[in-house]
């Protein structure tokens, strides 16, 4: 049971702030440039403007994605499925503070009293939803929560 005093300061911290980040930001598609490694072959794709097939192989080079629910690893493609790829498997150019991301949301998550915060991004994994055919997600699914 959480205290009065941690309540009260969750509470400010949402009423003066949103808990989220919004917005957009211009990218080339050298930074959107996606390498990665199936089996002892690579590839890559330019995720500006990636093809059906390019896509497809993408998500063919994916593992089963895993979910955790109870403190456990579960792998349940009724409730969502997806591929993933573990950042030893994948490069990408992407770079969070080149385009000042971090900055960004720094500055969107936190005021001026807690503006010597620290916003550090961390490249984890890669979740694949599926693949797009004429703009529409096909594959890739989460199941609602009710």
């Amino acid at each position: 049971m959480a205290s009065e005093e941690t309540l009260q300061s969750l509470a400010k911290a949402i009423t003066n702030k949103p808990p989220f980040c919004t917005g957009t930001i211009p990218v080339t598609s050298e930074d959107c440039t996606l390498y990665y490694k199936q089996g002892l072959t690579s590839s890559w794709l330019d995720l500006t403007q990636p093809t059906d097939p390019q896509l497809e192989e993408l998500a063919q080079a994916c593992v089963p994605a895993t979910f955790g629910r109870d403190q456990e690893d579960v792998l349940d493609e009724s409730y969502r499925k997806a591929g993933k790829m573990d950042k030893s498997e994948f490069a990408v150019m992407f770079n969070v503070e080149k385009l000042s991301i971090d900055e960004r949301v720094r500055k969107q998550l936190f005021d001026a009293s807690h503006g010597d915060r620290v916003v550090k991004a961390e490249l984890y994994k890669l979740n694949v939803y599926g693949a797009c055919c004429c703009s529409v997600f096909v594959a890739g699914f989460f199941k609602a929560r009710c």
